[in-house]
């Protein structure tokens, strides 16, 4: 068996499966083509002699693209095409991406160390930032981006409406920035992280020009404060309203003498606060038919007297979410069957992995609903001369 080179191993292991998804999910929805791109591919179009990602598999008719921009611009793409992102190798990114056409962008995830049956490649797929835009005659809207590793502090720009952002990881200082005038964004079971020595600056921030119209915050997990505000911070300016903000969990800091969050909501529902030093400002406010059926850690973060509102008070959150493991965001799961466990508006436990919907809510590891092969190995024996290979694979919801 020919052995690999040890610096390209993991990337090409990873290349590997990730390519054998594609192929299974090709056959599941043959319309729009699937682009593959690898940070090692020696795509080259530029300069003879010409090259088309051989070293990963391509060829001229099915290029292996080196970044994704490179897919945008080539002759192969059609508008509302996917672009698989293969891994990155470890401390590098894709360049940041500005985006004029209808794309769907798929990465490999995140915590893929942590977490059991995600992948066989613990490498994720990085990249810098993402810019959906528009020019004349040409716009990103209708794109979404899923299970990607945000790695700059410029995070994902949306200046154009019908935008999903999902699944997808966002370190401490890379940021979801709205612009203004623009609606249907939809921001789902995402990781927002912060640092060890946290930062209160908001998760999501707004244009000082307006809000966004029907802007959805659903089945996330913050460790960053959230302002929906004109001057994103906790006080002053203008407050912006989402149409839906539910079933997150919020581990968010304390920000000295102001809110942790703060905003308006036509339908806050299904929230958990798992800081008791966190103050929230919710319509200005706590108590509100709007702020229902949601989880808090201390006495003034809900209204928890009206009855018909069915706040709950959990001061020992040790008796709602499971033991602490290796799992960063796996922590964040409930016990099931215990009393502080209380069901949520609809159907389904409160947080990030409730929801009656089981794809609706939170998917460990950010991986995208397509077919995850995590397992590969061989017997090491040869019958017969071929040598058995066995894969085990499983579907994300």
């Amino acid at each position: 068996m020919k052995k690999l080179n040890k610096r390209n191993h993991s990337t090409r292991f990873g290349a590997m499966l990730l390519t054998i998804g594609l192929l299974i999910s090709v056959s599941q929805s043959a319309e729009a083509r699937k682009h593959r791109v690898n940070f090692l591919s020696d795509y080259n179009v530029t300069t003879a002699p010409f090259n088309y990602g051989e070293n990963y598999g391509g060829n001229s008719s099915n290029p292996v693209f080196n970044t994704p921009q490179n897919v945008l611009t080539s002759p192969f793409w059609t508008n509302g095409d996917t672009i698989y992102l293969e891994p990155t190798p470890v401390g590098q990114s894709y360049a940041g991406l500005a985006i004029t056409k209808p794309a769907v962008i798929i990465g490999a995830g995140y915590f893929l160390n942590q977490n059991p049956n995600v992948s066989n490649d613990f490498l994720s797929s990085n990249l810098e930032y993402v810019v959906f835009n528009s020019t004349s005659g040409s716009s990103s809207s209708g794109s979404q981006i899923l299970g990607v590793n945000i790695t700059s502090q410029f995070g994902i720009d949306v200046n154009v409406s019908n935008i999903i952002i999902k699944r997808c990881y966002f370190n401490s200082v890379a940021e979801v920035n709205l612009t203004y005038n623009i609606s249907n964004v939809d921001i789902l079971q995402n990781f927002f992280d912060n640092a060890a020595t946290p930062n209160t600056a908001t998760a999501i921030t707004s244009s000082q020009f307006g809000g966004v119209t029907d802007l959805r915050i659903n089945y996330n997990i913050f460790k960053r404060c959230l302002y929906l505000a004109s001057n994103n911070s906790a006080s002053g300016g203008l407050v912006y309203s989402a149409q839906e903000c539910k079933n997150n969990t919020f581990d968010v800091p304390t920000a000295a003498s102001a809110p942790s969050i703060r905003m308006d909501c036509n339908s806050f529902h299904n929230n958990i606060v798992k800081n008791p030093s966190a103050t929230l400002s919710i319509n200005s406010g706590i108590s509100s038919s709007s702020v229902t059926n949601n989880t808090g850690a201390a006495a003034g973060q809900f209204d928890y007297a009206t009855t018909a509102y069915d706040n709950k008070l959990v001061t020992n959150m040790g008796t709602l979410f499971i033991a602490p493991g290796s799992s960063t965001d796996g922590n964040y799961q409930l016990q099931s069957g215990v009393a502080s466990n209380y069901p949520g508006l609809g159907g389904g436990d409160r947080g990030a992995f409730g929801g009656s919907i089981p794809a609706n809510r939170y998917t460990l590891s950010g991986l995208a609903n397509i077919p995850v092969i995590y397992d590969v190995y061989t017997t090491g024996t040869v019958v017969s001369g071929t040598l058995p290979i066995i894969i085990k694979a499983r579907t994300i919801k």
